[in-house]
C-alpha cells in the first residue's frame, strides 16, 4: 500500500475535494485550506496503511499502561496528555 501511495494519494485528495465531497466544511473551506487538507489526506493515508497499524487511545485521567506505551516527560499512572505526533 506504501508503495502504490503516490497513485492513490492524487485521487483521495481530488475526491475529498470535489465539490461533491460529502464533507460540506471541505468544500466551503477549500480555496483557503487546500494545502492542509492536502497534507491530512496524506497523513491519514499513511496511518491508515502502517504495519503495524496505528491506534489512539486517549482518554484523559485513564489508568497509564505502561506495557503498552512509554512515558514522555514525567512518570505517573495516569494519562494527562497525549504527545502527537507519536
Amino acid at each position: 500500500m506504501k508503495i502504490n501511495a503516490s497513485k492513490y494519494i492524487p485521487l483521495l485528495r481530488k475526491k475529498i475535494t470535489s465539490d461533491s465531497s460529502s464533507c460540506k466544511t471541505v468544500v466551503q473551506h477549500k480555496v483557503c485550506c487546500l494545502s492542509y487538507i492536502e497534507n491530512c489526506v496524506n497523513l491519514c493515508y499513511y496511518i491508515a496503511v502502517q504495519d503495524p497499524p496505528m491506534f489512539i487511545d486517549f482518554e484523559p485521567g485513564k489508568i497509564f499502561d505502561k506495557q503498552s506505551w512509554k512515558e514522555y516527560t514525567r512518570s505517573g499512572t495516569e494519562v494527562e496528555y497525549v504527545v502527537w505526533p507519536a
